[in-house]
């Protein structure tokens, strides 16, 4: 089965310097529960991503929203996204796919994450990502195909990440959610509206 790998890892620090972007309330809820719900209503299985050094409001807010096997902790999350993404990759070792979506981009639906699973079907897919107006956007699917070897370290499946990212085949149409993304206020303030 697939799993949905969200990403909740990173330091947020052009929203604020707290580091609580996640925690800022858009309809309602926290940030990241949008995220965190999509998954759900994906009926899809999640990990989520979380720094070792992560404020401890976003600890606790997560672990609310999910079961404790369900974090993944990253130590290393100064080395980058790819990291984090690697870090959930290999806390689901045996998922059919992984659809990657980060923890800042509320709007994202669920259509969206099936058709990124569609086009991962394909034979000859190993990576793909939605798109609006022509726009790449998130969720990013990988597929098992890649071949990663979870007996090195998480580290070294970067470079195939990466690769895999730039050739990734892009799906057309999707939701405006795909690129919309909380990096700042301003963004959220936007988003609210």
């Amino acid at each position: 089965m697939p799993v949905v790998v969200v990403l909740a890892a990173g330091r947020g620090t052009r929203f604020n310097a707290d580091r609580t972007k996640l925690l800022a309330l858009l309809r309602g809820k926290p940030v990241v529960a949008h995220a965190i719900d999509c998954a759900r209503r994906s009926h899809l299985p999640l990990k989520i991503v979380l720094a070792n050094d992560a404020p401890r409001t976003l600890i606790d807010a997560v672990s609310i929203l999910v079961e404790a096997r369900d974090i993944v902790w990253n130590a290393n999350s100064a080395l980058g996204v790819t990291h984090s993404i690697a870090c959930g990759l290999a806390a689901a070792p045996d998922a059919a796919n992984w659809i990657v979506l980060p923890g800042d981009m509320p709007n994202v639906q669920p259509d969206d994450v099936r058709a990124v699973l569609r086009a991962l079907d394909e034979p000859d897919v190993l990576a793909a990502r939605p798109t609006h107006a022509g726009e790449p956007g998130y969720p990013v699917g990988l597929s098992r195909r890649l071949g990663i070897d979870w007996s090195g370290s998480v580290a070294s499946a970067g470079p195939l990440l990466l690769k895999a990212l730039a050739h990734a085949r892009r799906i057309a149409d999707c939701s405006p959610g795909v690129v919309q993304d909380v990096d700042t206020v301003a963004d959220l303030n936007g988003l609210a509206r």
